[in-house]
């Protein structure tokens, strides 16, 4: 028996013969340039003559998915309407619910999009699923006479509701870019036509407390404001739990002019408004009483924007310039604008390999690679791990082993489970233009462990915990039998970060870290150790970075910038210059000091010297003095050069005033 549920059938066509085996039987769609109904098909191969039932029940399909296209971009466009094509499409669905083609070839269906009130364009059809031998799905879009296409990594599937949202904007006064970005949800979950504001770039609500708007091509251009978790230290000091939620909107320009930008606090008025780093010098130009309009110069100005001094639901603008080298080969994994599951990806000993994701990308996973050269993870879209475990056996969002020459560019990385970026043994590696949002405890924006030659650069970085931290470990080889199962496999999560460095010895020295800025709501933003296992560093460098936020004031691990001399490591050759430290909420600008927190035998470390604090700014009330303490004779600090290091622009001249400690273990002191 053969049973077919449809809301109409106008445009359904059945077989006429009888006698036909019921696997050929099937429903076609008479003519597909007119509207699709809803359609569920089912079938069972035994039915008895008895009119009171049937042997077994009925499985009922629906054949068909719903999908809603919204282009935003085209305000100021004079177009009546906009029409897409999908082309590979079945227009026949057989009896088991399987999609095929009643003639040879593939039919296509075209969604006229309709002009709405808010000036987008707007449209809604039933369709049948595309081409099941092929991964990607081709847009075409006729606007004014012009055809624009657009490959998407999808395709349809029967029993769904999808969400075509695209991003059009001038390239030049002829032609149009568009972004497309196409998400899915079952059949059951509610579908509506946004007649105002952006349709869903993100499987997470938009932000609801703000609106962003740019000023390009003449018109405004609202942008899609994505929600991120952040948590509030001084309510959770020892966890890190989800308190908030911020704001961040992502966009590219070329900046051939500086850009105005329009925020409107959607929840009501303000009283006062920032817009940080204050270095910046960007002053917002209050339009109504709950919106704001500035001008941003160029892409490295990624900005918090900040409504009556609240620091946990506030709002980043992040821009950035066009990538135009999108890469293309056999070792590219490219994830294209749209929603991913990823999960967790491993590259094992593959050389030469790229990650990319491409503007308008949202990808869910984590990232595990070992034993590769020249490893690229890079582009303009979203990395999010929160669909990956955040309990016990947490792992890093990105983590790598002995991967020289490994680079990140570009990406935003969103909701780590713990580590953000956990770098091993590795040289040669770079980090460029990204951005970070983190609320778990552990949340560090990058853990360096054991690894030289390192240059970090123009990111712009919240986490709870530290932003950077350079480390060494050295596991010891009683400590991995202890952890291995009887099978050979590692009972620690982490155990192969001590199995591989008990095999190998690293010196941790050459790194630059310059032109950040760092956000931690719990922990430090430039740390070296306290993790060290005997290992020396040196030859660190940080420079023209500036702070935004610290907090943590306790005995052990205080300090923006801090140097914990532990776990029987030497330190030398340490600097810090051109930072500078914004009105932080409870930490202090600079520490360093011997201890043994995380030290494996619970060893201090052994001695440290040259180490430079020069031009060092702080502006604020709420910092409490930095110190800078040996702890004996033998354990001394032995060489600090302070220039020019500031409060309030008051220069800090001596180790025993009100912003400053030097304790009587220190040696040759130099103030410039």
């Amino acid at each position: 028996m053969l049973a077919v549920a449809a809301a109409d059938e106008d445009n359904l066509t059945f077989p006429a013969a009888e006698g036909i085996a019921l696997s050929e039987y099937g429903v076609r769609i008479t003519d597909m340039t007119a509207p699709i109904p809803d359609l569920l098909i089912g079938c069972n191969s035994r039915f008895e003559a008895v009119a009171r039932s049937v042997s077994a029940p009925v499985g009922m399909k629906r054949a068909v998915a719903h999908l809603t296209v919204t282009v935003v971009g085209l305000e100021a466009l004079s177009c009546e309407s906009i029409t897409v094509s999908i082309p590979r499409m079945y227009d026949r669905i057989a009896s088991d619910g399987t999609p095929g083609n009643s003639g040879a070839e593939f039919s296509e269906k075209a969604i006229v999009l309709a002009r709405n009130s808010a000036g987008r364009y707007v449209g809604q059809a039933v369709v049948l699923p595309t081409d099941t031998a092929s991964a990607t799905l081709e847009f075409r879009f006729t606007i004014n006479g012009k055809n624009y296409v657009s490959v998407q990594e999808t395709r349809i599937e029967a029993n769904r509701k999808y969400a075509l949202s695209v991003a059009a904007k001038f390239k030049d006064d002829t032609d149009l870019k568009l972004t497309p970005v196409i998400s899915y949800l079952p059949w059951d979950a509610p579908t509506t036509i946004p007649d105002d504001g952006l349709p869903a770039m993100d499987d997470r609500p938009a932000n609801d407390d703000f609106t962003v708007e740019i000023f390009r091509n003449g018109c405004w251009e609202e942008i899609f404001v994505h929600n991120a978790e952040v948590s509030d230290y001084a309510a959770n000091p020892a966890a890190g739990y989800v308190q908030h939620d911020m704001g961040f909107a992502m966009f590219t320009d070329a900046f051939a002019a500086p850009l105005k930008v329009r925020v409107t606090r959607r929840a009501g008025t303000f009283s006062k408004v920032e817009i940080r780093p204050l270095s910046y010098g960007i002053v917002p130009n209050v339009q109504t009483p709950n919106s704001v309009e500035f001008e941003l110069d160029d892409p490295a100005q990624k900005v918090s924007v900040e409504f009556d001094d609240n620091r946990m639901e506030n709002l980043f603008i992040l821009p950035d310039l066009p990538d135009t080298a999108i890469p293309t080969g056999a070792n590219v994994t490219y994830f294209g604008p749209g929603i991913h599951n990823m999960g967790r990806k491993e590259i094992l000993y593959k050389d030469n390999q790229t990650i990319y994701l491409d503007e308008g990308a949202l990808v869910y996973g984590c990232i595990y690679a070992k034993g590769c050269r020249n490893l690229t993870i890079r582009g303009r879209g979203i990395l999010c791990s929160s669909k990956e475990n955040h309990g016990d056996g947490r792992q890093p969002q990105i983590e790598t082993f002995d991967c020289n020459g490994f680079k990140v560019e570009g990406i935003l990385l969103r909701d780590t489970p713990n580590w953000t970026l956990k770098i091993v043994g590795s040289t040669g590696v770079h980090i460029d233009n990204i951005k970070e949002i983190g609320w778990i405890m552990n949340s560090d924006g990058m853990d360096f462990i054991c690894c030289r030659n390192v240059l970090v650069e123009n990111t712009f970085q919240r986490n709870y915990d530290d932003n950077v931290t350079i480390k060494a470990f050295n596991g010891k080889t009683d400590y991995v039998t202890a952890h291995t199962a009887s099978d050979g496999s590692f009972t620690d999560a982490s155990i192969w970060t001590v199995y591989y460095l008990a095999q190998n010895k690293f010196d941790v020295y050459d790194y630059e870290i310059r032109n950040c800025v760092f956000w931690a709501d719990k922990a430090h933003n430039m740390l070296v150790g306290p993790e060290a296992r005997g290992i020396a560093f040196r030859n660190i460098r940080f420079h023209d970075n500036i702070v935004l936020e610290n907090r943590q004031n306790d005995g052990i691990y205080p300090g923006a910038m801090a140097v914990m001399i532990a776990d029987n490591g030497t330190f030398e050759d340490i600097a810090f210059e051109n930072i500078i430290v914004e009105d932080i909420d409870g930490g202090k600008v600079f520490c360093a000091h011997f201890t043994n927190a995380w030290a494996f035998d619970g060893l201090y470390g052994q001695w440290a010297r040259n180490i430079t604090l020069r031009n060092i700014a702080y502006t604020g009330t709420r910092a409490t003095p930095s110190w800078i303490r040996g702890r004996s004779d033998a354990q001394s600090i032995d060489g600090v050069t302070i220039g020019n290091f500031t409060v309030n622009g008051a220069p800090v001249t001596d180790g025993s005033g009100p912003h400053l400690e030097i304790n009587g273990y220190v040696r040759n002191v130099t103030f410039e």
